[in-house]
């Protein structure tokens, strides 16, 4: 049986408890609905940038333990009171709590802690991401596994059971294919296509696209291994029937995808 309540409040009347417990559960009841089938991680917003020397998290919402939370508030990545350090090893995690905001209003909080990470496990559910001294972004494709900052902990939620990695170095992949490789294959353009429509890539679509590649593909759970396989095959993938420069080339029909 489905249901769709309809709450009104007639001039006059008293509001029953029943009827603002309806107000109050419903919405909630759509919104988790809408999610159901999303994996944990970041469902919107939450993109790492940065803004005036800082590495920054901007609002956005997350899902954690098939819980839907809220981050109202840019967050910035720093120590209270305290520089980071070259060559020490810093991660973002999660820490989950409980607080009081009033007598019958209790604020569930999943707070952003910036810790040293010698002791955290790099497949821990709690972490988000980790840097070496001070965070800072990769700006190339070929820079994410040399740069200070590790991207790869950190889950963006999609369809289905597996997390995919986060949008930003999807978006490096898309400047690289869109600028930077010479002879861009067929299904280049699929991933172009999906980077421009979700702004990622499914697990299932980079492990496709590992196997064209002809390489062998470890398993998702080594998230790390796993994108850099991913990463190397778009050199190997590449268009092995190149256009003539003297091929006449007809542009009146206009057939195919756009993107």
């Amino acid at each position: 049986m489905l249901h769709n309540y309809n709450v009104s409040f007639p001039k006059g009347s008293i509001i029953t408890g029943q009827q603002l417990q309806l107000l109050h559960d419903q919405p909630i009841k759509y919104l988790n609905y809408q999610y159901i089938d999303n994996s944990d991680g970041v469902i919107s917003g939450m993109e790492m940038e940065e803004f005036n020397g800082k590495l920054i998290i901007t609002p956005g919402m997350y899902k954690y333990n098939g819980i839907l939370y809220l981050l109202e508030e840019a967050f910035v990545v720093q120590i209270e009171n305290q520089p980071f350090e070259s060559g020490q090893n810093y991660s973002i995690i999660l820490s989950a709590c409980e607080q009081s905001i009033a007598p019958d209003i209790i604020d569930n909080q999943l707070q952003m802690l910036v810790a040293i990470s010698n002791s955290i496990s790099t497949t821990s559910s709690n972490l988000i991401c980790s840097f070496y001294g001070t965070p800072q972004l990769p700006k190339y494709c070929k820079d994410i596994f040399s740069e200070n900052f590790d991207f790869l902990p950190y889950q963006q939620s999609c369809y289905g059971k597996k997390p995919t990695y986060s949008k930003y170095l999807f978006r490096l992949v898309y400047q690289y294919l869109t600028a930077e490789k010479s002879r861009p294959h067929t299904l280049d353009y699929v991933l172009i296509s999906e980077i421009s429509r979700c702004g990622y890539i499914s697990p299932l679509t980079m492990l496709n696209y590992i196997i064209a590649s002809g390489q062998s593909a470890p398993t998702f759970e080594d998230r790390r291994a796993f994108f850099k396989v991913f990463i190397d095959s778009l050199d190997l993938l590449i268009d092995d029937m190149p256009v003539s420069n003297t091929e006449e080339i007809n542009t009146e029909t206009s057939e195919g995808f756009f993107f």
